[in-house]
């Protein structure tokens, strides 16, 4: 699904609906594609608007969900975000595009937007601890690379997730 088409549906679902359906669209969407076309993944993941939005809806007002629920759903979130970030990056053996540079400063965004109350620096190492646990089940799982074997897809993971929480070129 273009991402273009995934942003106008995104004005749509904020004013006629609820943002949690919006986020189970995004979901059914990624998933679907990396279904049809396992070797191209998905165009959603690369979208730096679509993401970041996709990963502050729970944080949202008008998500609908209460206080004490958004920051454990926006982990949820971010680990399945990240999880399909790693993957594709994986299928493409490439380095991130020019449009995925700054993949932790969207989760400290979200960290600051799921609630502002001078907590965001714990929320932001629960974090990058989900993210890693993302990884080191992305890596016992072999990367679901297809092929090259658990060690060359891990190493290839361990590039990914080493340039995805750069910020600055500084490892946070």
């Amino acid at each position: 699904m273009p991402p273009v088409l995934v942003r106008k549906l995104r004005k749509l679902y904020s004013e006629q609906c609820r943002l949690l359906q919006y986020a189970e669209f995004f979901r059914a969407a990624v998933e679907g594609e990396e279904l049809v076309m396992p070797t191209c993944g998905t165009a959603l993941v690369n979208d730096v608007d679509v993401f970041e939005y996709y990963l502050t809806i729970p944080g949202r007002r008008e998500s609908g969900m209460g206080r004490d629920e958004r920051w454990a759903s926006t982990l949820e979130y971010a680990a399945f975000a990240f999880r399909k970030l790693f993957r594709q990056l994986n299928w493409k053996v490439t380095d991130i595009s020019a449009l995925m540079t700054r993949p932790a400063g969207i989760l400290m965004n979200a960290c600051v937007f799921a609630r502002n109350d001078n907590a965001e620096g714990d929320r932001y190492r629960e974090a990058i601890l989900t993210m890693m646990n993302v990884f080191r089940s992305f890596c016992k799982e072999g990367g679901n690379s297809g092929g090259g074997g658990a060690s060359s897809a891990c190493d290839s993971a361990a590039v990914a997730a080493c340039s995805l929480l750069r910020v600055s070129g500084t490892l946070v």
